[in-house]
């Protein structure tokens, strides 16, 4: 027999390289797990996105503004006033319009409460008995007067507590 060259044996195992080794199914493994973990990360920065990027639509506005006051002034200065510019800039419109909302809020309870006392209300119940009998259930148990006074005490100290949060945020 003619000598005949040892040919390699070659793996047949789990270990071939095949669609089913283990060194396949470990990278899956993990790369499912890399998956699962970056998915889990993102639902823990969902939340923080647009906080984060109105902070950076805020320092791209105002890096301009403190480079250029660093160099007129000494750092902490330009740092200090960079912030209470760009608090007064965010805070005036939100102090206008809360003031814009009390306002319309009071003119709205006025015209409620001279509209709930006129004698629309009573032609409405004369016209319509249910709607008459609804007015005198209600009547005696609803001054409007008192209930405006107190929806408008409401609004006022939840515009002013909206305000002291907002500087309380920034200081």
């Amino acid at each position: 027999m003619p000598h005949l060259k040892q040919m390699p044996k070659q793996n047949v195992g789990l270990d071939a390289g095949g669609p089913y080794s283990s060194k396949r199914a470990r990278d899956s493994a993990l790369l499912l797990l890399l998956a699962l973990g970056l998915f889990l990360c993102w639902l823990l920065v969902r939340p923080f996105v647009p906080a984060i990027t109105w902070a950076l639509a805020l320092v791209v506005i105002a890096h301009p503004f403190n480079l250029r006051l660093e160099s007129i002034v000494r750092p902490s200065l330009p740092a200090l006033l960079t912030v209470i510019i760009m608090a007064v800039i965010l805070l005036a419109p939100g102090a206008f319009l809360a003031g814009r909302v009390i306002d319309e809020a009071h003119g709205t309870l006025s015209f409620i409460e001279q509209h709930a006392n006129s004698h629309g209300m009573q032609q409405v119940a004369d016209r319509l008995p249910l709607a008459g009998r609804v007015l005198d259930w209600i009547k005696p148990r609803f001054d409007p007067h008192q209930e405006l006074q107190r929806v408008a005490g409401a609004v006022a100290s939840q515009a002013s507590a909206l305000v002291s949060g907002s500087i309380r945020a920034i200081t």
